[in-house]
């Protein structure tokens, strides 16, 4: 039987504090590191929900119990920038006291499953990269990666809704007021998965954004066009609360126009 939280009054005092590096190395290259300490108390839906969250599908339920988070971090990042390559190597680790999260439980409510807000000390350890080459002209050609493994430190659990392997590849092809972008994104399949969760299969989706800038006196016209998954994938992102409910966006095509003064 669900029993509302108890909606008694809480205090939290907390302080934040981040203390960081920036090195030139080399003609081309600069290092930075950020130390970072933070203090983050619980939201008001984490602590006193019960209800219905409609956009999640899901029945919450709040602990009022909850202490607040606190984090330490650790970011490093390698910028290089030479002749026709510009790149940017971003490695993270946090160690979060008390990360709060909600999980499923084998309840229903109102024929939605129930979720309990719990916590418990975690580790992110990620990176992201991209790299940019310039083609010809002002042409350039972008690839994106990133990853992180989140787990819960006391029982070495994946966290829920962690995102998998994923990447981009851009193109920006610009000729006089016409720019062209097409993207190629994709992920992998994510099998590290909490208690409860499911799998999510991995995926590539082919957007492309496109736009004509024709410039007046004092004025410019802007037409764009953009189309989202052009191929009709049927794909599900696992960060989402309802990705078995509902799969991403198929293809679609959007067209806007835009007057900018200036």
């Amino acid at each position: 039987m669900l029993v509302a939280p108890d909606p008694r009054d809480r205090q939290f005092l907390g302080a934040s504090a981040s203390i960081g590096i920036h090195a030139d190395v080399g003609a081309n290259s600069a290092f930075v590191a950020n130390f970072t300490h933070s203090h983050r108390a619980p939201a008001l839906e984490e602590l006193y929900n019960f209800g219905p969250h409609v956009g999640n599908l899901a029945f919450e339920v709040g602990n009022p119990n909850l202490d607040s988070e606190t984090t330490l971090g650790l970011d490093l990042s390698l910028r290089t920038r030479m002749g026709r390559v510009r790149s940017e190597l971003n490695a993270y680790v946090y160690d979060i006291d008390g990360f709060i999260f909600g999980d499923r439980t084998d309840e229903l409510r109102d024929n939605l499953p129930v979720f309990d807000f719990t916590q418990g000390d975690s580790r992110f350890v990620g990176f992201d990269a991209r790299g940019s080459l310039r083609l010809a002209g002002q042409a350039w050609a972008t690839l994106g990666i990133g990853y992180v493994d989140a787990k819960l430190t006391t029982t070495n659990e994946p966290l829920p809704r962690i995102p998998p392997l994923r990447g981009t590849l851009t193109l920006d092809i610009p000729y006089g007021g016409f720019t062209l972008s097409p993207q190629l994104m994709y992920a992998a399949r994510q099998d590290a998965v909490f208690r409860g969760e499911t799998e999510t299969a991995g995926y590539s989706v082919l957007n492309v954004h496109a736009s004509y800038t024709w410039p007046r006196q004092h004025a410019a016209h802007v037409v764009t066009f953009t189309g989202y998954n052009l191929t009709d994938t049927t794909y599900r992102n696992h960060t989402s609360f309802i990705k078995d409910l509902a799969p991403e966006m198929g293809r679609g095509i959007r067209v806007g126009y835009s007057l900018r003064f200036f």
